[in-house]
């Protein structure tokens, strides 16, 4: 609370504290100067006590004054840091929550990114994989499609030969070099069919059984082969299929993998700030708490000391109203009247002197005493001494005096070097600890700089790649749908020129052959009718007209395919570009994140060397505030209480040259040396 708003509850608790009023003290203290007495020592006494009792008062009303503030103060102030308490400790419960809740999320994520990038991997291995089966699959159908092809080559062959009733050595050795089982069988029976020796006109009836053969061979092989095609290409529409749903799932774990790579980030540094805010409240908390216990703690202590005092005081003004009541009554003035001296110097002196001289006689006896009972010869000696010199203990006192002033000046000059040392040392930590945190801060607001620059930040870097990232995804695809769109109207237009072109060869041959048939019989004529022509002049213009289309139409279609080839390298090297740049963005996406990541993890660090440091310098400064106010006392009145014990020493060893100089001390000398 602002002291503005505390002032006017201090001041109505003030006017509310009970006081002791002087008019108490003065009903009971008022002396009558029509008695005459103003000159007698009770007189001088009474008004003495009065003022005593005025001041007495006038002290307890500054004194509650003064308390009732510094308990307004206190009070204000253990109510400010309660609620500060209990603010900090909601905001600290509030904080673990929501660590615990990051926490767990920090432990789901780092699962997911594990389990992302173990699929990420199994889905390279798979499609490793398939593209290993792929290949070996392919490879063996080259070679078995390479056998059978050529099986099938040597079985036609064999079988035209034979048909044609070749000489069965020839379709034999059409057969010679292959390994096949089936091959090798029609190989035996040809060669048994040669060993029967049969007749030539019996051949064809030996032969026809092999014919049966070859020809069922052969269609098996040409089946086979068939067969091992459709194979071949349902094995690659399969792999195309898988491949297709590989890729496309790699894509969705590598858009996945970004997304919790991007969610761990941002959990990390939503983790570290929470912890920051945690580390903070926590101190605050502990801080808030010590200055509440120490001001509770000041605040008993202090209101035990004041109650003491006015307990004292009001006890005080008791006694003092009592002793004014029992001077200023009727009889003692009657009792005083009657002494003979006047003056109240000699009247008090004459009492004191009583009393010493009473109180010595009583030490005398109680040592005499002492001394016969016990019969100790100290007792003894010291009962001597005592009667004989009663100024030993009076340079005994002084001698302890000069004793305590020696020691005294040692330990303000130890107290004076300590304060010194601390004050120096703690300053000039303090300046480091302030020169540290400087340097931090600065250093954090760099690393922020880094991180969150408008112009050329880290974090705007990541998001310029993530948009071109974006962009350049967007670009492939529609560079590539605008290439599939391109080629199929590409083929489509051959397709339409080829049909074009055969169309325009087919009339073209049609009406050339007609025409030249035209023109031989003309040649070949042989009656008187006349030549026939026809409409060979038109026709011969349609045919010039249909080649120059044909030729049109066929540079038409080479330029398509010439424009074809240069769409396809333009495509392809722009989708290289693409892809190239892809790789470059993902790779900075992916140094930038770390970089951030690694960035905000150094300002964390600093951020809690800093508050540490800001700790450290705050206790340098709170040690130093502790220790001002008595080293600036013994730092300021250092020579002047170095000065009073000079002159304090010399005064004490004058009292002792001149009390050893009084005939008095001598002759209690001479009388205690005669005793020894």
């Amino acid at each position: 609370m602002k002291a503005g708003n505390m002032a006017p509850v201090c001041l109505f608790m003030l006017f509310a504290w009970p006081t002791l009023s002087v008019k108490t003290v003065k009903s009971v203290t008022v002396v009558s100067e029509d008695q005459g007495s103003a000159s007698r020592p009770v007189t001088k006494i009474v008004k003495m006590l009065k003022d005593m009792a005025e001041k007495s008062e006038a002290d307890g009303e500054a004194e509650a004054d003064t308390f009732k503030k510094y308990e307004c103060f206190s009070t204000k102030m253990i109510e400010n840091k309660t609620a500060s308490i209990a603010d900090l400790t909601e905001t600290i419960e509030m904080t673990e929550t929501d660590i615990e809740k990051l926490t767990a999320l920090a432990s789901e994520l780092a699962k997911k990114q594990t389990k992302a990038e173990a699929d990420l991997v199994g889905n390279e291995q798979s499609q490793s994989d398939a593209n290993a089966t792929r290949n070996k699959s392919h490879t063996l159908f080259l070679k078995e499609e390479a056998d059978m092809s050529a099986g099938l080559a040597q079985l036609t062959e064999a079988y035209n030969t034979l048909a044609a009733v070749g000489p069965q050595e020839a379709a034999a050795s059409l057969l010679e070099k292959s390994k096949d089982p089936s091959l090798l069988s029609v190989k035996k029976m040809l060669q048994v069919t040669k060993l029967r020796g049969a007749s030539p006109g019996n051949y064809e009836s030996q032969s026809g059984g092999v014919l049966g053969v070859l020809k069922s061979t052969k269609d098996t092989y040409a089946k086979n082969l068939e067969d091992l095609r459709a194979a071949e290409a349902n094995d690659v529409t399969s792999y195309e299929s898988l491949v297709k749903t590989l890729t496309g799932k790699e894509a969705e774990l590598n858009s996945m993998l970004e997304m919790i790579n991007s969610s761990i980030v941002t959990t990390s540094e939503d983790l570290a700030t929470k912890r920051s805010v945690l580390k903070s409240s926590q101190t605050d908390l502990e801080s808030e708490s010590a200055i509440k216990a120490e001001t509770e703690k000041t605040l008993a202590q202090k209101t035990k000391t004041y109650e003491d005092r006015s307990l004292l005081r009001t006890q005080e003004n008791s006694a003092i109203s009592q002793a004014i009541a029992v001077l200023n009554s009727d009889s003692a003035f009657d009792s005083f009247g009657k002494v003979s001296s006047t003056d109240g110097a000699a009247f008090l002196q004459l009492q004191k002197k009583h009393t010493a001289a009473k109180d010595k006689q009583a030490v005398l006896t109680l040592l005499s005493t002492a001394a016969k009972k016990t019969k100790s010869a100290r007792l003894a000696h010291l009962l001597a001494v005592a009667d004989a010199n009663p100024f030993s203990q009076v340079l005994k006192e002084i001698d302890g005096m000069q004793s305590v002033i020696a020691k005294e000046a040692k330990a303000d000059l130890k107290q004076k070097t300590w304060c010194e040392s601390e004050t120096s040392t703690n300053t000039a930590t303090a300046a480091d600890k302030k020169s540290e945190s400087e340097e931090l801060t600065t250093e954090i607001f760099d690393l922020k700089t880094t991180i969150e620059n408008d112009v050329d930040g880290l974090q705007k870097v990541l998001d310029e790649a993530k948009s071109s990232l974006e962009q350049n995804e967007m670009d492939q695809k529609e560079q590539t749908a605008s290439r599939t769109k391109e080629n199929q109207d590409y083929q489509q237009n051959v397709a339409n020129l080829q049909v074009a072109i055969q169309l325009l060869e087919k009339s073209t041959k049609i009406l050339t052959k007609y025409y030249d048939k035209i023109s031989l019989l003309q040649r070949n004529a042989s009656y008187d009718e006349g030549e026939y022509g026809g409409q060979s002049g038109s026709g011969n213009q349609v045919i010039t007209l249909l080649d120059n289309i044909m030729t049109t139409t066929k540079t038409e279609e080479a330029d398509a395919h010439a424009a074809e080839n240069t769409a396809q390298k333009s495509f392809e090297d722009a989708m290289a570009a693409d892809v190239t740049s892809e790789e470059n963005l993902k790779a900075t996406i992916t140094k930038t994140t770390k970089s951030i990541a690694d960035t905000r993890l150094l300002m964390d660090q600093k951020s809690d060397i800093l508050t540490s440091t800001k700790e450290e310098l705050a206790s340098v400064k709170k040690y130093l505030a502790e220790i001002k106010p008595a080293c600036d006392f013994i730092k300021t009145n250092f020579a002047d209480r170095d000065a009073a014990r000079v002159e304090e020493s010399k005064a004490l060893a004058n009292a002792i040259d001149l009390i050893k100089a009084t005939p008095a001390y001598q002759a209690a000398e001479e009388k205690a040396a005669s005793t020894r």
